[in-house]
Parts: C-alpha cells; structure tokens; sequence
C-alpha cells in the first residue's frame, strides 16, 4: 500500500484526469507497508469448477496481482 499527495487545489477533474494516466499515478509514490490476502480453496472447489466445464462452460480462476489484472480475463 503507498500514497502520493496531490495539489490541494486541484479539482475533481484535474484527480480524474491524473487517476486515468496509470504511469504517473504510480511515480514518486510513498510506501506505507504491505498487505497480504490470502484466499484458499474450500474443498469443494474442485466440484464446483468441473460441473460446469461438464457443460462446456469456460471456468476461470483470477488472482489478480494488479488492479486491470481481473479485467483482462474478460475475453
């Protein structure tokens, strides 16, 4: 996790405008620590994934490590 301050002037357009550029927002940033998440299997995953590829259905399983990550599974 890391923050970057912002002018205190800008307005809600300027932030939205910087948040869409994804390489500035992560230049100079101040790191605050690290997070860990851990989400593990129940024990029926296993089940619950083969029943619908039984029916030709596609199954995927994100772990998304950015943000976009996820997103781009989509397809």
């Amino acid at each position: 996790m890391s923050y970057r301050e912002l002018p205190a002037d800008w307005t809600h357009e300027q932030v939205e405008t910087f948040a869409d550029n994804r390489e500035a927002v992560d230049e100079s940033l101040s790191l605050l620590g690290l997070i860990l998440f851990s989400n593990e299997l129940k024990d029926d995953t296993a089940d619950a994934i083969k029943k619908p590829k039984a029916g030709d259905i596609r199954t995927v399983r994100s772990r998304a490590t950015t943000p976009y990550a996820a997103a781009s599974l989509r397809a």
